[in-house]
């Protein structure tokens, strides 16, 4: 399979998102809308797609067995960390906001659409006995341990994104909401006035010293960190350890298989939501004429006026551009040469603690891969529902999936190479 093969299979497996992408443009939905659409996305459509991709995908044992992909996962990323704070904190002295906006669309990548196309077609390739396990191993052996391999990696991505992602996303007590606290669309100016008063007047209101305390308290800093994702995910996982319930849910003609087929219906519409999402915040974008960039996004301030005591933190065109570049290489340079070194280690010195990662070689193809995909689009949901950095997030988000094409296409080609040469 050439380099024109790939491009192509990469272009197919993303054109879903495109298309969908202009669909949401099109539509012209405005701020409440997507608003709306990222609450029900969060409250309710990624818990299900995390619990029925779980249940679905892994069980008790096959948990077990890969308990070193996320392991890897969350060591191959403090690179992507370090390459944020270094390049984008120090040389382009990005807004320390907008930077951790990078530095989650470094760290996480889309492996809930986009890689299960890929993997197929390498599989179904002429050229790929190589990815055999063993000589009886057939292609719907390998795609299907691909698949699980892919899901543990969600797993520890889903986790990390929806806990200390959106964690480290979320404004402290003590940091301002953005504009869309101050009003919904810039055509709604009679509110403005009277939302910016009640923003303003709050800023320097003190907080009551047994409120200070209790902000302080674990559980107020684990529930920073909670998140209904997180919540579908640890059931799911939980759900894996009670065979006689999970053999129930996915077993036809149930009463538990009705409860994850419904489960199961609400998670087909979660990334489409979140495309169509996608495409809407980038004709919002279009559409609007920012006066005073508030935490990174735009608002509609009275002329003439000054925000007091606000922390303005303006993320400019050109700093929008640092960061795009920032991501992009990030995403597709840095880290996809770690991961394999990573890997190479493992086998190399640790063969005996990971004897898959040394055995199969789909397994070792499927974390490359993941290496290479562009940011999790579920970054521009984390953004509305908080209210920040909305924009800055769809501009990245685009621009990552536009060079996304190319990258995965190059850099597939090199991986099946470097899998070939190994096995």
């Amino acid at each position: 399979m050439g380099a024109l093969e790939f491009a192509l299979v990469s272009t197919q497996s993303l054109a879903p998102i495109f298309i969908l992408t202009v669909i949401g443009y099109v539509l012209g939905l405005k701020k409440v809308d997507l608003k709306a659409l990222a609450s029900i996305n969060i409250n309710l459509l990624t818990p299900a797609l995390l619990f029925a991709k779980i249940t679905d995908s892994l069980d008790r044992n096959t948990f077990l067995e890969l308990w070193f992909i996320p392991v890897l996962y969350v060591l191959t990323g403090f690179p992507a960390i370090w390459w944020t704070q270094l390049v984008g904190g120090r040389a382009m002295r990005l807004p320390d906001g907008f930077l951790k906006v990078c530095g989650i669309a470094i760290y996480f990548t889309n492996v809930n659409n986009s890689i299960i196309p890929i993997i197929e077609s390498l599989v179904y390739s002429p050229g790929a006995k190589f990815l055999k396990r063993s000589e009886d191993d057939t292609p719907e052996q390998i795609i299907k341990r691909g698949v699980g391999y892919l899901m543990m990696v969600c797993v520890a991505s889903n986790l990390l994104r929806w806990s200390v992602g959106m964690g480290i996303l979320k404004p402290k007590a003590t940091e301002h909401r953005s504009a869309a606290s101050v009003g919904e669309d810039a055509d709604v100016s009679s509110s403005i006035s009277d939302e910016r008063t009640l923003l303003l007047s709050g800023v320097n209101t003190p907080v009551p010293k047994a409120q200070t305390a209790a902000d302080t308290s674990l559980w107020t800093t684990l529930k920073k960190y909670y998140s209904p994702p997180v919540m579908g995910a640890a059931v799911g996982i939980a759900v894996l350890f009670v065979p006689p319930l999970h053999r129930a849910l996915l077993t036809k003609g149930t009463f538990a298989y009705s409860f994850w087929y419904s489960t199961n219906l609400c998670s087909i519409a979660c990334i489409p939501m979140t495309m169509v999402a996608l495409g809407g915040q980038l004709a919002l974008t279009r559409s609007q004429q920012p006066l005073a960039p508030i935490g990174g996004s735009t608002a509609s301030i009275e002329s003439g006026e000054e925000p007091g005591d606000i922390d303005l933190e303006v993320v400019t065109p050109r700093k929008q551009s640092q960061g795009t570049l920032l991501v992009i290489l990030g995403r597709y340079v840095i880290v996809p040469p770690i991961t394999c070194l990573a890997m190479l280690l493992a086998i190399k010195l640790a063969a005996g603690y990971f004897p898959l990662i040394s055995s199969d070689p789909i397994l070792f193809l499927t974390i490359a891969i993941t290496s290479v995909t562009p940011p999790a689009v579920s970054l521009l949901t984390i953004a509305q529902n908080i209210g920040m950095y909305e924009d800055e997030s769809a501009q990245l988000l685009f621009h990552s999936y536009v060079v996304g094409v190319v990258a995965m296409a190059a850099e597939i080609s090199v991986f099946l190479w470097l899998t070939s040469t190994i096995f």
